[in-house]
């Protein structure tokens, strides 16, 4: 019996130590568990830090409306992000007599598209700025070689296109210039709603290194709205069933609202947008430029 007590009792003292180790284990591992936990929380903070303040550049490289509205009195900018930044740009100018607008939409979103986006600026900038180029056709034409040339050593096959739109309205003539690069463009006097409808090949596009991209002159008359877009608006799902917004319904609706000031039009937009995708997610950026073209102040 005695024999049996002492096998017990070694049998007892095994446990306990193999329950004192796994105990230990346990620990150790809850702690380095803890301690990569906090590892990684810090890692996403310094990530949506970087995110935040890649936000703030990009929006600080991009134009304000105010300036635009020290031109015009009745223009205005819807722009939202698919994530805290996008690959969606514009950019304006009063220059040579003209009013300037760009509107691009790079390939992709979040932090690949808005590098992209925040390079797209730079060229166009430099382009009209500084190589004092006015002609749209010309400057996505310039801006396709300059991009082409920006990527030609990259290794990996990554598309870096850009769809793109370009107005260029002369004070002297009342002549609307156009280009686009798959990009688009609506023009609108009252009931008079034309859609003017750029090249079928994009910004950086590899098969078509030596595309000459076209220019397209049209008389404006008065009182005439300009729209550019990206097509995140038009591709948006949402509705009833689940379908997207298209062209037609947003050509609709800028013709419903034509009386409607710059400020209502805005409203009036992202009322519908954000009824439209009620609890559905933003799948892409969304970019929209109006303004009423007439004589500079």
């Amino acid at each position: 019996t005695s024999f049996l007590d002492v096998e017990e009792l070694i049998l007892k003292v095994n446990n306990h130590i193999k329950t004192y180790h796994i105990s230990k284990e346990l620990s150790r591992s809850k702690k380095i568990l803890h301690n990569k936990e906090i590892a990684f929380e810090n890692k996403i903070k310094d990530i949506n830090d970087s995110v935040n303040y890649a936000k703030l550049i990009q929006k600080s490289l991009l134009p304000k409306i105010n300036f635009l509205e020290s031109f015009y009195n009745e223009c205005f900018i819807v722009y939202k992000p698919k994530d805290t930044i996008g690959g969606d740009f514009f950019w304006m100018d009063v220059v040579n007599n003209r009013l300037i607008t760009v509107c691009g939409d790079c390939i992709g979103h979040g932090v690949p598209g808005a590098m992209l986006s925040m390079i797209g600026y730079q060229l166009v900038s430099q382009i009209i700025n500084e190589n004092r180029t006015f002609s749209p056709g010309e400057i996505l034409t310039q801006l396709h070689k300059k991009l082409g040339l920006f990527f030609e050593n990259e290794s990996e096959k990554i598309s870096n296109c850009i769809d793109m739109s370009i107005c260029s309205y002369r004070f002297d003539d009342g002549v609307l210039e156009f280009a686009g690069a798959k990009g688009y463009t609506i023009i609108q006097n009252g009931d008079d709603i034309f859609e003017l409808k750029g090249d079928a090949v994009s910004i950086g596009d590899e098969f078509h290194l030596d595309y000459q991209f076209k220019t397209q002159y049209y008389l404006i008359d008065s009182d005439t709205w300009l729209y550019q877009f990206t097509d995140g608006y038009q591709d948006q799902f949402g509705g009833a069933f689940y379908k997207k917004f298209s062209k037609k319904k947003l050509i609709e609706l800028l013709k419903v609202n034509n009386s409607k000031s710059a400020k209502e039009k805005k409203v009036i937009i992202e009322d519908t947008l954000s009824k439209w995708m009620n609890s559905n997610f933003q799948i892409d950026d969304i970019t929209i430029l109006g303004v009423k073209l007439a004589q500079v102040k």
